[in-house]
Order: C-alpha cells, then structure tokens, then sequence
C-alpha cells in the first residue's frame, strides 16, 4: 500500500461525541495505519452499530476524528481519521 509508514494493532473505543456526553459504542481491535495523509483504522463490521463520520476513535496515540468510512467486502470497515 503506497504512503503507509507503519501498521500496528491496537485496542479502540468507538466514540459517538455529543454536545452533552460521550456515549462509547464499542471497545474493538483494529489495524492502524499511519499514512501520509492521516491515520487509517480497519477493525469489523458490529451487528447493529452504524459508524459514521464525526465519530471518534480513541486508541493508545490520542482521539482521531472519523472523516471518512468504507465498508469492505470481508466484513471490514476502513476508517480515514484526524487526530484531534
């Protein structure tokens, strides 16, 4: 993959962030990528959890901003995200 500089695996929680609270969606295991043009997450599709842009991912590095979400065909999804 062009522009990936490393890939480690790492624990996450899904954060949906609202004015009034952080709501945690889930704890999971994911990939992160740092790239040259942010940080990609891969982890898998939860039945019943819609991930979306604007949520947070929270991991041993810091909070990243989801700005944009792919699903993939094995059941993955691909997470583009800023640090915060």
């Amino acid at each position: 993959m062009k522009g990936v500089l490393s890939k480690v695996n790492t624990f996450i929680d899904l954060v949906d962030v609202t004015p009034e609270t952080d709501n945690i969606m889930a704890s999971v295991t994911a990939h992160r990528e740092e790239t040259n043009g942010g940080t990609r997450f891969q982890f898998r599709e939860m039945p019943g959890i819609t991930v979306k842009c604007g949520m947070v991912l929270v991991c041993d590095t810091g909070r990243y901003t989801i700005t944009s979400i792919e699903k993939t065909s094995g059941g993955h999804l691909h997470a583009l995200a800023q640090k915060v």
